[in-house]
């Protein structure tokens, strides 16, 4: 990661970041629905998933000794996502942020998000139908429907993680109303 390792100076990574939101906002703008994820892993899941590497012979070829040596970078890497998330989550393309540690949550995380995001986009991108004397009030009609539907989906990603370290999980725009999602307790009390 060229920030981490400064391989490229500051100016070209801000100009990287407005290049991309600039891309995105194109893609958004000619009818395409962006959600993009950060699967986190805490530090301590990491340390136990490269353990698990070690003493295990068949999945021995996954670790590498450059490993330690990333790891030991854990905050730069840390201040480099912030920054990232940060700059590049915008109205029409939002990160979410979810904890990657259990498998099962973050697939019920991500499928949440998921599942609002493109309801949200339908109900955003569909149109009435209308006859054609009749279409001032078919316009009316669109423009009520649209407005803020997709303000929902993008305030979920808040909703999970809040225990990570440094705020990562403040990746929505700020000012963007936020919607905590209770599915994963009820998930939780199901598996108990």
């Amino acid at each position: 990661m060229p920030r981490v390792h400064r391989t490229v100076p500051r100016a070209v990574v801000r100009r990287r970041y407005a290049q991309i939101n600039e891309f995105e906002r194109i893609l958004a703008e000619n009818g395409t629905l962006i959600v993009k994820f950060f699967l986190h892993i805490s530090k301590r899941e990491q340390r136990r998933r490269l353990a698990e590497r070690l003493a295990d012979p068949d999945k021995a070829w996954k670790f590498s000794a450059g490993d330690l040596q990333e790891r030991a970078l854990w905050e730069r890497y840390l201040t480099a996502y912030e920054k990232l998330l940060a700059h590049c989550s915008t109205p029409h393309a939002p990160w979410y942020v979810i904890p990657a540690d259990r498998k099962w949550h973050r697939n019920l995380a991500v499928a949440s998000v998921l599942v609002h995001a493109l309801e949200d986009w339908a109900a955003a991108t569909r149109r009435p139908r209308c006859r054609p004397p009749r279409r001032g009030a078919c316009a009316r009609r669109s423009a009520r429907l649209t407005p803020g539907a997709a303000d929902r989906g993008r305030a979920m990603g808040a909703a999970y993680g809040d225990r990570t370290a440094k705020g990562l999980l403040r990746a929505p725009p700020p000012g963007e109303r936020r919607r905590v999602l209770r599915p994963l307790r009820a998930a939780r009390r199901a598996l108990a």
